[in-house]
């Protein structure tokens, strides 16, 4: 809380007062360990396999778009525990056709980091 005065031309602080804080936690403290390897096998053809691993139970994003920046589809969003995970594209978009062969852009975030790669479909 902080009370201020004007005085002709400046000013008079009354009063300040600074609430304490009253807990605090590791968690707030250390980022999470968040990592994507390499998609493989890359380029493909059926599918494509995205290992990640998470160091807890987080919120993930994996979303495809083609170098126009055109959404394609979503490969995740939910919650994944901890552990080793692999995700998969099956190069189709979001209504379940297929994609013509061509570049892509990976997309997947846990709301702490980025990460992105270029993935290419062969048919």
């Amino acid at each position: 809380f902080i009370r201020l005065q004007i005085v002709q031309g400046g000013f008079n602080i009354e009063s300040i007062t600074f609430e304490t804080v009253l807990k605090t936690t590791s968690e707030d403290i250390i980022a999470s360990d968040f990592n994507v390897e390499k998609a493989y096998p890359n380029p493909f053809n059926n599918e494509i396999k995205i290992p990640i691993t998470s160091n807890g139970q987080e919120l993930v994003s994996a979303k495809v778009y083609n170098l126009k920046g055109e959404f394609i589809t979503n490969i995740a969003n939910g919650i994944i525990s901890e552990g080793k995970h692999v995700l998969s594209w099956n190069g189709m978009n979001s209504r379940n056709k297929n994609v013509p062969s061509g570049t892509y852009l990976l997309i997947i975030d846990n709301e702490a980091k980025f990460h992105s790669q270029k993935i290419i479909l062969l048919k």
